[in-house]
């Protein structure tokens, strides 16, 4: 497929129908690893079809919501790599991740308070430690405030 980038919206279209239209969570599931193989095997070459998946992938998550359990299991499986292997931005994964979780999870994502990781909320108390030439400290402390707590 990746011999056929100039075709890459073309080939990412048929997917996504092909994806929509199938039954079995087992075809699903390889259509999804099919994607995962394009997306990180074309990056080198170009980003073409990175795009484009990236264009269609939250719909694609969106129908998968209903899947069974070790199929969404293997489809997080996913998002992690992405997000180790820095195939999307995060937060255009956490745009997937919203798109395949289920009216429960993300009940549970809005009763949760949401705080940065103990090594976040450190990267930012050293960034308002430097000073910076181009923001003054108190539009740092305006733009980072709310992740610290002090």
């Amino acid at each position: 497929m990746i011999h056929y980038r100039r075709h890459y919206q073309i080939i990412v279209r048929i997917w996504f129908e092909r994806i929509k239209c199938e039954v079995k969570n087992s075809r699903k599931l390889m259509l999804m690893h099919l994607a995962n193989d394009v997306i990180q095997n074309s990056r080198n070459k170009g980003p073409e079809f990175g795009r484009e998946f990236g264009k269609v992938l939250p719909k694609a998550f969106q129908h998968l919501r209903t899947s069974d359990g070790t199929t969404r299991e293997k489809l997080n499986r996913l998002f992690t790599i992405w997000e180790e292997r820095k195939v999307y931005h995060r937060r255009q994964i956490v745009e997937f991740k919203r798109a395949f979780s289920t009216a429960t999870e993300r009940i549970q994502e809005l009763e949760s308070p949401s705080r940065p990781q103990n090594d976040e909320k450190e990267s930012f108390k050293q960034i308002l430690k430097k000073p910076s030439r181009l923001i003054d400290d108190n539009k740092l402390l305006e733009i980072f405030g709310n992740f610290i707590e002090e």
